[in-house]
């Protein structure tokens, strides 16, 4: 009984300290980031980023990870994809003049099994979310499957 009442408390506490830090304003920017699917990260897609001033660079390491899961047939035709991608990358960009950035980035990418499908059936149940039948396949097992 005194483990749920100490619980209740929590989110008053969370809220003060909250209100308890003043408030900074920042410039806001896009997220950066990109879609990870195997199926479309071959492509290349850059990512939506700002510019930079005039004669500056920037350095930055930035690391993604994505849960996938697709299950399709139509006729013949049947789409299982089921795993995970981790990205790490490295990237480097300097603005030569107003309008003019080069830039270049290295990443190391990996698909796996992953660890992720507990967190995410987890989350389909708190939300009380479809999860497209993603608990019939084994977890952290990483399937990518085309057949016609």
């Amino acid at each position: 009984m005194q483990g749920s009442r100490g619980r209740r408390g929590l989110p008053a506490v969370l809220l003060g300290l909250t209100l308890a830090f003043p408030a900074v304003a920042q410039d806001t920017e896009p997220l950066r980031t990109r879609n990870l699917s195997p199926m479309v990260a071959i492509f290349g897609i850059p990512t939506w980023e700002t510019g930079l001033e005039a004669r500056s660079s920037e350095f930055a390491l930035v690391g993604e990870m994505a849960s996938h899961y697709r299950a399709s047939a139509r006729g013949e035709e049947q789409l299982i994809l089921d795993g995970e991608t981790w990205r790490a990358g490295f990237f480097y960009k300097h603005s030569f003049a107003e309008r003019w950035t080069f830039g270049v980035e290295v990443s190391l990418l990996r698909h796996s099994g992953g660890v992720l499908d507990d967190v995410v059936d987890g989350w389909h149940s708190l939300f009380n979310l479809p999860d497209g039948n993603r608990n019939r396949l084994p977890e952290n097992q990483l399937d990518l499957i085309y057949n016609d």
